[in-house]
């Protein structure tokens, strides 16, 4: 029995999932190709071509396969209130005051420089059921914060 714990996803993130592993898979013949016409040009312990398209096929099935996973033990979560935080949720806070926007996703959508925070980061615990007007305090390994959620979408 599998004890691993699902993925938690957005449908957004899952639609994004589906659609890179779609790209991958389209794309996987014509790599194929690449590496048998890299092959046929001779000797493969001096072939660079051949040994760099090895390489992105092998790049590409680990893709494929990582993705395959993650979306069969994914957990789809769509959002049910608009009062609170929770996954899916566009928070925009002031802090210091600047407007900064949120948004709280799984942790393989996750992407801390477009503001898309995961669930389990330090920030997104602390934001997660968090109403509007409510202020909260993060401790992050870089000191306190103190943000003010302004708005849930």
């Amino acid at each position: 029995m599998n004890n691993r714990p699902k993925a938690i996803l957005t449908p957004d993130g899952k639609g994004k999932l589906e659609a890179e592993l779609a790209d991958l898979r389209r794309r996987r013949p014509q790599i194929v190709e690449e590496v048998q016409r890299a092959r046929a040009l001779g000797d493969l312990r001096e072939n660079s071509a051949y040994q760099a398209n090895k390489d992105k096929m092998r790049q590409t099935d680990r893709r494929i396969t990582h993705l395959e996973l993650l979306l069969r033990n994914s957990l789809v979560v769509e959002k049910t209130d608009t009062k609170a935080v929770q996954l899916g949720s566009q928070i925009k806070t002031e802090i210091n005051g600047q407007t900064v926007v949120f948004a709280l996703v799984g942790e393989s959508e996750a992407d801390p420089k477009n503001h898309r925070i995961s669930l389990h980061s330090p920030l997104g615990k602390a934001f997660l059921n968090r109403q509007k007007n409510e202020l909260v305090k993060v401790i992050t390994p870089g000191g306190e914060s103190i943000y003010k959620i302004l708005e849930i979408e």
